[in-house]
């Protein structure tokens, strides 16, 4: 299925939550720009937040907001960014702003054993409490850099290692997607099939954002029919099976179907 038909057939079925961006081949080039200025006021609400972050031992880390996105026939996608603490999101999200936060994340599949890895949110978080999504978190501008370079594979990189305890090396090819999540303002890039080892799922640890949930392919279909999905984790997920279920057999069935006919199943029967 061609990538721009599986875009508008994923744009109809979460109009009201996500949209897709694009797909691509090639990670984006992030330019890494100034602070979000913040008036006095938000200043003020963002201290409030760090004390509250403090007493719920949760890190203040540094994120960064989408400023434009420049994604030209030929080059690869540059994305301009501005950075901020999370103290300062929690403060513009109280006014009703939903700062356009980049982020990344990636479809785990174990294809020894024939799962999907995924993530029951915890109670708590900030977005998507008691929620089924796929693994990833925000970029972060301080560690998220190498020789200079800012980079969403390190993103992803870092955050498995932080909520799933495992270390993967990522694909060298790999299918991408950008989507924006209406609900949250989260500018999300995605990694459509990251594989894991058989070996490796002994060292999967939960941590403090939620805990780790084994799904056999066999089952998929019916835990994608569940409500509590997170809009981006299911929409990765149905792409990554629209595309043939990437980092799995050229034949490998979900139950009785194809990973086509699933995301064709499941695309179709809920509009």
């Amino acid at each position: 299925m061609h990538a721009l038909a599986i875009r508008d057939l994923i744009n109809v079925h979460f109009s009201e939550t996500l949209d897709v961006i694009g797909f691509y081949q090639e990670e984006p080039l992030l330019e890494v720009g100034s602070a979000v200025e913040l008036t006095s006021a938000l200043h003020g609400m963002s201290t409030q937040h760090i004390d509250r972050l403090r007493l719920s031992n949760k890190p203040n880390e540094p994120h960064a907001i989408v400023a434009s996105l420049h994604d030209l026939p030929g080059k690869p996608l540059r994305i301009t960014l501005q950075t901020l603490d999370f103290s300062h999101i929690c403060a513009l999200r109280e006014t009703g702003m939903r700062p356009a936060i980049l982020s990344a994340s990636a479809v785990l599949v174990c294809q020894d054993t024939e799962e999907l890895i995924v993530h029951h949110r915890a109670p708590d978080v900030a977005t998507h409490p008691n929620c089924l999504h796929i693994f990833g978190g925000a970029f972060n501008p301080v560690l998220d850099i190498s020789a200079n370079h800012a980079s969403l594979k390190l993103t992803i990189q870092r955050e498995l290692h932080e909520e799933t305890g495992l270390q993967l090396s990522l694909p060298d090819t790999s299918q991408l997607i950008l989507t924006r999540e209406k609900t949250s303002g989260f500018i999300q890039l995605c990694m459509l099939g990251v594989p894991v080892r058989a070996a490796q799922l002994r060292d999967l640890q939960n941590n403090w954002e939620g805990r780790i949930y084994r799904v056999a392919f066999s089952e998929l279909a019916e835990l994608l029919t569940e409500p509590n999905w997170v809009a981006s984790g299911k929409a990765h997920i149905l792409s990554w099976l629209a595309l043939g279920a990437p980092h799995t057999e050229p034949s490998q069935k979900f139950g009785p179907y194809s990973a086509r006919q699933l995301f064709e199943l499941l695309i179709r029967v809920h509009q």
